[in-house]
């Protein structure tokens, strides 16, 4: 008898897109070299951006050896886990006012 828990669980546990748009990292990628001119000039915001490119790049390589040695499922639920509380505990603070 086919079960369909591992479909479910892979179903729910697969959409990063939700992940990626609470982190907010496309924005500070996009924006980097805009931000980055105001502060430093035209030539500081482009090395700027590409020095942020090139540490992106390397760190990819980095994370998947650390999620790989560590297990990639475990870092995903409690990596899921922890956002979901940072941000519950961040919509109820008396800083941020609903």
């Amino acid at each position: 008898m086919i079960t369909l828990l591992p479909l479910l669980i892979t179903v729910v546990f697969s959409n990063n897109k939700l992940y990626i748009r609470e982190i907010g990292i496309n924005a500070i990628m996009f924006y980097a070299p805009s931000i980055l001119t105001v502060y430093f000039g035209s030539r500081g915001g482009i090395y700027g951006g590409l020095a942020l490119n090139f540490v992106n790049f390397l760190s990819t390589f980095v994370t998947i050896q650390k999620v790989d040695s560590f297990g990639r499922i475990k870092l995903f639920k409690v990596g899921g886990t922890q956002m979901c509380f940072s941000l519950v505990a961040g919509k109820h603070h008396p800083i941020f006012p609903a």
